[in-house]
């Protein structure tokens, strides 16, 4: 979509009380600030990690909810349906192309997984298989790391799982959108069918790009953060596919995201390696015998100080 939504939507502000101040403030508060974060996987994530120096990103279609693709237009229709009656005249045609509009699937959403929770239980029953799960801590207090902030589409943010935020966040955004077409209606500007339409599409197209971030409640105590990234057809990224049990995934490669002369040169040495600070090792009856080959191959890879503990939680075998 063009521009005019976006910056009317995150950079003209104006007030501490406007609607449009809010919505910005509203959507930062989502990129995620924490010092750490923890990806969970197992022996053979851990080494493709380093060795590749990146993660892997997967098509957003292809994640674990299965309802996770139709939460965020299910709750745009919510939304949309609450505001409905509180406009008149050419605000409420405006909202009637907004709730005309169909909306299809966002394609090309890469995402990588990665959790405030440096030892869950929830997450150890999942990756914790066969005794061969581990959590590695990543420490980003240091700056900014191109691995987690490479490009303007490329961010690391917190998922939002309760219905009731996605409902308000939603709702700030379809009532920025509203101000603004009302306001070009007061500056003489003639909206024809057309135009509504045209931009009701815009904006159902921007709100959409944030349903990437939506997740059931349901799965709320993964405490999740998301590294996301838009892949476009003109990027020249490429795509890789993986086998599982449900046919061939499409993910791509995050140390292919970004290079080297998009970085500044004070971050150039960050390129090197990954902030790997801890590794956790889930539940087990053999940390002992983990942990010596785990160190072996982070000092053979030259991660240094990078220490190796168990799970406070216990094994039951």
């Amino acid at each position: 979509m063009n521009s005019k939504f976006e910056d009317f939507a995150l950079s003209r502000l104006i007030s501490f009380d406007s609607p449009l101040y809010k919505v910005s403030d509203l959507i930062r508060q989502y990129f995620y600030q924490g010092d750490k974060v923890y990806h969970y996987t197992n022996f053979d994530g851990l080494k493709g990690i380093i060795e590749s120096n990146g993660f892997w990103l997967t098509e957003s279609t292809f994640m674990n909810d299965e309802q996770e693709l139709n939460n965020g237009p299910l709750k745009l229709q919510e939304a949309i349906k609450n505001i409905k009656d509180h406009y008149k005249g050419s605000a409420q045609i405006f909202i009637e192309a907004l709730a005309n509009y169909k909306l299809v699937s966002r394609l090309d959403y890469y995402i990588s997984c990665f959790s405030k929770e440096p030892d869950s239980l929830d997450l150890w029953r999942t990756y914790s298989k066969n005794e061969t799960g581990i959590s590695i801590e990543f420490d980003l207090k240091d700056g900014k790391f191109p691995h987690f902030e490479g490009l303007p589409e490329y961010k690391i943010s917190e998922v939002i799982y309760s219905d009731k935020i996605k409902l308000d966040f939603i709702h700030k955004l379809l009532i920025v959108a509203i101000t603004e077409v009302e306001n070009d209606l007061l500056n003489g500007i003639n909206y024809t069918d057309w135009n509504y339409e045209d931009t009701a599409n815009e904006v159902i197209d921007y709100i959409s790009a944030y349903f990437i971030l939506f997740k059931n409640e349901s799965f709320s105590t993964e405490n999740e953060v998301r590294i996301t990234h838009h892949r476009s057809e003109k990027s020249g990224q490429t795509i890789y596919f993986r086998s599982s049990k449900i046919g061939l995934i499409p993910y791509i490669k995050s140390n292919e995201l970004y290079t080297l002369d998009q970085i500044p040169d004070e971050k150039k040495e960050l390129t090197k390696k990954l902030p790997i600070s801890k590794i956790i090792v889930g539940p087990t009856r053999y940390f002992l015998e983990i942990k010596r080959s785990i160190g072996f191959f982070l000092h053979y890879s030259e991660y240094e100080n990078v220490s190796v503990v168990p799970s406070n939680i216990p094994f039951r075998g």
